[in-house]
């Protein structure tokens, strides 16, 4: 399968963690404006790859203010949404098929009152990156990302995969 081929040999990828789950700390720190103090995770070869390469992982990711993230993220899930939601005790938002790097989806805000569209503006996933890094080299802004956001990005996904490694919820620095 397309979607499995970096399962079949380590040097290809890093398994899921390294691959898809890195990305979930960029979301979230932008989303939540800040870096998760905690996590755990479970990390399994369900697949047909080598044991040695995980595919598919669930962990749980704690913010200040007692917030709480679940994220799952797999190379062997072909036909499930890839979304985000996102749940307050007013309503929730609901981001389905957003998460791909083709432009697509909807995203629902659900209340009291019921489900409302919220219109957007489908793009290419790098579309913003690559303007952003554009305008910065011509003096114009700013990167969409700096290199801490890549370190934060790293330093979150090695917690999941030590997590997931030793079966401790792991405390993250700060600093």
């Amino acid at each position: 399968s397309l979607k499995t081929w970096r399962l079949h040999d380590k040097a290809a990828g890093a398994g899921v963690i390294y691959d898809i789950t890195v990305h979930n700390g960029d979301l979230l720190r932008f989303y939540l404006d800040g870096n998760p103090i905690r996590i755990a995770a479970i990390a399994a070869t369900s697949g047909a790859g080598p044991k040695h390469i995980e595919d598919s992982v669930m962990s749980v990711w704690e913010f200040p203010g007692d917030i709480l993230v679940q994220c799952h993220d797999s190379f062997v899930v072909g036909y499930g949404p890839r979304g985000v939601e996102i749940h307050g005790s007013e309503g929730s938002i609901l981001g389905i098929d957003v998460m791909s790097q083709a432009p697509g989806g909807r995203v629902i805000l659900r209340t009291k009152d019921g489900d409302r569209e919220i219109p957007l503006d489908l793009k290419v996933a790098y579309e913003r990156g690559i303007s952003d890094f554009i305008a910065a080299i011509q003096d114009k802004g700013k990167p969409s990302s700096s290199g801490d956001d890549g370190v934060w990005s790293l330093k979150l996904a090695k917690a999941v995969a030590e997590a997931a490694a030793t079966g401790r919820t792991i405390s993250i620095e700060q600093a």
